[in-house]
């Protein structure tokens, strides 16, 4: 009879007869520790792997997420009144605000919001006082002595320089007052 005939065991079986006391398997040990060590460093560097991954996927959201809220920021601008020259000039202010951190971002939003916001219905021209609506047109002749109840005319057609009332600011100043508000905010908090 060959070896045939003989029942095949398992190899967990084997194992388990190797490590029994007397079995004299300490070499299969030996292998078994080194099998199981492989295993392990395979199984952390697959976890490495997707850890990697994990975090670029936390990234990419993080971003989409800071897009998100720069196209809302830059469309609230938009219903404000301010004006891009072109959807590339638009698309940079997107990005430009998208890449900033969340105190700059928070300082931006508080200075738009800020800004009076435009009235669809609105007269373009109705911001304008009654002498700023007239300026387009022709000043009138200067009429004779008798006429203007003057000697002279001192303004040889030059409208003197409108008067801010200091009412309105620009986006400008209101991103500068909202940065310094943050700053001085975080200063303050550091002391």
């Amino acid at each position: 009879m060959d070896g045939e005939n003989k029942n095949p065991e398992t190899d967990e079986t084997e194992a388990a007869k190797k490590n029994a006391p007397g079995g004299g398997g300490g070499a299969d040990k030996d292998a078994r520790i080194k099998e199981l060590e492989k295993e392990n460093k395979d199984l952390k560097s697959q976890l490495d792997e997707v850890q990697k991954e994990l975090d670029k996927m936390r990234e990419e959201q993080a971003a989409a997420a800071r897009r998100t809220r720069a196209e809302k920021l830059v469309n609230e601008m938009v219903n404000r009144g301010v004006e891009f020259a072109d959807e590339e000039d638009r698309e940079n202010e997107m990005k430009r605000i998208a890449g900033l951190g969340d105190d700059a971002f928070e300082a931006t939003e508080a200075a738009v919001k800020r800004v009076k916001k435009k009235d669809p219905n609105a007269d373009p021209n109705a911001d304008q006082k009654p002498e700023d609506k007239n300026k387009d047109k022709k000043p009138p002749a200067n009429k004779g002595k008798a006429d203007c109840g003057c000697g002279m005319s001192a303004d040889a057609g030059v409208r003197p320089a409108d008067v801010q009332d200091g009412k309105e600011t620009s986006l400008e100043d209101n991103l500068k007052s909202g940065f310094m508000a943050a700053y001085n905010e975080r200063v303050g908090a550091a002391n």
